[in-house]
């Protein structure tokens, strides 16, 4: 959220057409509810009864967490910014490898 509202039109690096995809996909997200099982995961990860139904929603949190910060990097505003989503997406890879492992 606070790469997104700190843009400014001289440091827009991404091009119009993708931010209005990226501002579709993004609202995509939000009415498919991703978005909110993305910020409830602690809540629901206490639901969940047994090891085999944790590790395979926590591979689609990683999926879903991925697809986020892919749609908002492309509407981010700076290079730099823009090279911090990736950091955070790369970590998210990283996860997302670790969690898939344990379901083999």
């Amino acid at each position: 959220m606070q790469l997104l509202g700190k843009r400014k039109v001289e440091e827009i690096y991404s091009t119009e057409e993708e931010r209005k995809q990226a501002d579709y996909n993004i609202k995509v997200l939000e009415d498919t509810g991703i978005v909110d099982n993305l910020r409830k995961g602690a809540a629901r990860a206490m639901e969940i009864p047994d090891l085999k139904s944790a590790l395979k929603a926590a591979v689609q949190l990683e999926k879903d967490t991925m697809l986020f910060y892919y749609n908002m990097a492309m509407a981010i505003g700076s290079k730099e910014d823009r090279q911090e989503i990736y950091k955070i997406i790369r970590i998210e890879h990283d996860h997302l490898s670790r969690v898939q492992s344990l379901t083999l």
